[in-house]
């Protein structure tokens, strides 16, 4: 059959959580800065024919990554939890969910649910009343895409993930992170509450020539901050665990913001502030 990516979950703001303490120059303003580099979301993308040893890779695989936001504020799109059902050890943001419970209806909150793993709703294809916008990423294209790819946002003065004023005060700031925002509740404050980031893989099978296609969205509280993912290399660099692919670490001890498991979410959003 043909060769299929697989987008793991999007996972950690990559925030160099040390500080730098560059002291950055202006000439015309004469200011020195206290700040870090600015944080990053990375996506994990990993081929699901990694472990095969001929033919399962993708040639030219291109990545595209869509924001979508709601028109208006009082229509919300519920998150991607009944897509999750199959990744048991998948965690969320205490904070996202928190954001995503604040703006869902009561109906939608007290839906009677067979399932934990879920409300029923999925956030896979846009509703009408979304506005996409790209997100620019590093390395959207792979001429040759074996296992595992990188893929990053960096969240500077140009990223369309950040509150306006946020963008404003990095180019205020030389194009660094403030010091004092150097925190999981610093970054997710800056963020702009989006709705669902859609990101689409194409590319062409090696063994087949046919076109490849996966697509994965995900919603704010797939967004994890001060966490980095778990190594899937085993047999030296050979293969990859698949149980790993949502498995996050804090990146330092107390850099991570609290995580939900899947198994807790629905109790968590159904509970009362």
């Amino acid at each position: 059959g043909n060769a299929v990516a697989e987008s793991g979950s999007l996972k950690g703001f990559c925030n160099q959580m040390m500080r730098s303490n560059e002291n950055v120059f202006d000439e015309e303003k004469q200011t020195t800065f206290d700040a870090t580099p600015c944080p990053v979301l990375e996506f994990r993308i990993v081929n699901e024919l990694a472990n095969t040893h001929k033919g399962g890779e993708l040639i030219n695989a291109e990545i595209k990554c869509v924001i979508g936001r709601m028109e208006s504020p009082d229509e919300v799109v519920e998150p991607t939890l009944q897509s999750q059902r199959n990744l048991p050890r998948q965690r969320f943001s205490q904070a996202g969910l928190s954001a995503l419970k604040r703006k869902m209806s009561p109906a939608i909150l007290s839906r009677d649910n067979s399932n934990k793993s879920g409300f029923g709703g999925s956030i896979g294809n846009f509703s009408r009343n979304i506005n996409p916008d790209e997100l620019t990423v590093t390395q959207p294209v792979f001429p040759y895409f074996r296992q595992i790819w990188w893929v990053r946002h960096v969240l500077d003065e140009n990223s369309n993930l950040l509150e306006p004023t946020a963008r404003y005060r990095i180019a205020q700031n030389g194009g660094l992170w403030p010091a004092e925002w150097s925190s999981h509740a610093g970054v997710r404050n800056c963020l702009l509450d989006f709705d669902q980031i859609i990101v689409t893989l194409s590319a062409t099978s090696a063994s087949s020539a046919s076109t490849v296609f996966s697509q994965k969205a995900y919603s704010y509280a797939d967004v994890v901050i001060g966490y980095k993912f778990a190594d899937m290399v085993i047999d030296g660099r050979q293969k990859l665990d698949f149980r790993y692919i949502n498995d996050v670490v804090e990146q330092a001890p107390g850099d991570g913001e609290p995580l939900i498991s899947i198994d807790s979410v629905q109790d968590f959003m159904t509970s009362a502030e």
